[in-house]
């Protein structure tokens, strides 16, 4: 898990947001690799450029809750390739999450 702090309220209380990342077994120098992350609806398309350029299969993007604030969208990520080289892709697309 990697906790972001995007100030996100349900009914009016504090919720806190992560990002869960999982690297499965490791087998012939690869793994399965899958991430759900947590984007504000404003930083989805940038998120989804950033992601598809780094080859980061996109399997899902939906919300979980409603009536939050700020709106909440978890995208959801998979590759089966070596952990490290994922872990560096998904890293630089995560650093557009900072501009």
């Amino acid at each position: 898990m990697v906790e972001r702090t995007l100030g996100a309220k349900i009914l009016g209380r504090n919720y806190e947001t992560e990002h869960e990342i999982v690297i499965q077994s490791l087998k012939n120098g690869k793994t399965l690799n899958t991430g759900e992350i947590t984007l504000l609806q404003s930083e989805v398309q940038r998120f989804v450029n950033a992601a598809r350029r780094r080859k980061l299969k996109i399997t899902a993007i939906h919300n979980h809750w409603l009536f939050e604030k700020p709106r909440l969208i978890y995208l959801h990520l998979e590759t089966v390739e070596n952990p490290i080289v994922f872990a560096r892709k998904l890293r630089s697309a995560l650093d557009v999450l900072k501009k």
